[in-house]
């Protein structure tokens, strides 16, 4: 209870400004503790054993055993439990000796039930049943509620365990979940294309490799080439026309020169001086076209 007053009592109160100030309420329990009232047992009645008087022999004989048990013992009686007690000490050390040498691990008496508390059994006879019972059970439930505090703490770890592992398998399962969608969507995509291919092989099997189409198209081509095969004209029956059109050129390209050799001494005559002088750059042109042009005027055969 100090404890608790004393860390409501450390809170620091709000001092900002603008607020109201709080001051914490201490709470404070009024309980009276009781001082434990123990309650005794009622001494049992006494019984009568028989009704007869006793005669006068019997009671003498009960004062004379009275009378003996109420007279000391004897010096011979004290020296004999003084030797049994130096024996039995005397038999302790050797065992411990024994037990020393033999490094003897005696194992510890069990304990036994926990629910069963040992000072209540042995104070048992001094307290009233009804009581007794009342401390049996409040210490078994004492040793259950323990019990259960320690499942409770091992469940909420366990607890814990199982929500990350639930969290992990939720971060997998939206993982499968994506890589299914890909599953599926490659699927779709594989019968799609397997459709495509199949459609493409039955058209191949039909249009393409089907031979009326093919020899429609063969035909179509060949007459084509015809066509441009007649605009050509063989190599063999051009050969002789080529030689003989290609000596005339030679022949014309001679006279042509003789012809420019003929011009060109006429010009360089004085009597045509005057001429020339008139045109001046006619000699230079001819004289031009005949050096650009001299491999046309060779003999080719």
């Amino acid at each position: 209870m100090d404890k608790e007053t004393s860390s409501v009592s450390g809170i620091t109160t709000c001092r900002a400004k603008g607020l109201p100030l709080c001051e914490p309420k201490t709470t404070t329990l009024n309980e009276e503790i009781k001082p434990f009232v123990k309650i005794e047992q009622p001494a049992p009645a006494k019984t009568i054993l028989c009704d007869c008087a006793l005669d006068d022999d019997s009671t003498a004989l009960e004062s004379e055993d009275e009378n003996s048990l109420k007279e000391p013992s004897t010096i011979d009686d004290q020296l004999q439990v003084e030797d049994i007690e130096e024996e039995l000490s005397k038999q302790k050390q050797r065992v411990q000796l024994i037990d020393n040498i033999y490094d003897l691990n005696t194992p510890y008496c069990p304990i036994g039930d926990p629910c069963v508390d040992m000072e209540i059994e042995i104070n048992k006879y001094k307290v009233h049943p009804e009581i007794l019972e009342l401390q049996r059970n409040n210490h078994k439930l004492r040793q259950q509620l323990q019990e259960m505090q320690q499942c409770c703490t091992a469940s909420d770890i366990i607890v814990k365990s199982l929500l990350k592992s639930i969290s992990r398998d939720m971060e997998t399962v939206a993982q499968l979940k994506s890589r299914f969608g890909k599953v599926d969507s490659f699927k779709r995509n594989l019968e799609y294309e397997r459709m495509l291919c199949g459609q493409r092989y039955r058209y191949l099997m039909r249009e393409m490799y089907d031979w009326d189409q093919c020899n429609w198209y063969i035909q179509n081509k060949l007459k084509e080439a015809e066509k441009e095969h007649v605009k050509h004209v063989a190599r063999i029956d051009y050969k002789d026309p080529k030689h003989e059109a290609i000596d005339r050129l030679n022949q014309a390209k001679l006279d042509i020169k003789e012809v420019h050799d003929a011009m060109y001494k006429s010009t360089g005559s004085p009597r045509n001086r005057e001429s020339s002088e008139v045109y001046p750059q006619l000699g230079s042109e001819i004289s031009a076209f005949l050096q650009r042009n001299e491999q046309l005027f060779k003999e080719s055969h």
